[in-house]
């Protein structure tokens, strides 16, 4: 959105410090928008944000979106019984079987 550049752009492009205002507006925006539609957000100690949906048929299945390079996490993950654990890549490209549909 708009609001999103104007409080994060500047002569080198989009600049938002780690920890800093700019990127706390962009988490608050996330989240505001997240709970708009339906979604739960948690967020733990280091400033992780989570967004969950919750299904039509829980218990079904639980899956995490991580980035491809945080492997430490998605090892985590596993152990902790996650039953999908996917690189954003993967998960946007396989979103319409998530939703019920067929492969993309």
């Amino acid at each position: 959105p708009d609001s999103t550049v104007n409080k994060s752009t500047d002569s080198a492009g989009f600049t938002r410090a780690s920890y800093g205002h700019g990127e706390q507006f962009a988490y608050d925006l996330i989240a505001e928008t997240a709970r708009e539609a339906g979604l739960l957000v948690e967020s733990d100690v280091a400033g992780n944000m989570y967004l969950t949906l919750k299904g039509r048929e829980p218990g079904k299945g639980t899956f995490l979106i991580g980035s491809h390079v945080d492997t430490d996490r998605h090892d985590r993950a596993r152990t902790a019984g996650f039953d999908e654990v996917l690189p954003r890549s993967v998960f946007f490209r396989r979103l319409p079987e998530f939703l019920g549909g067929t492969d993309a």
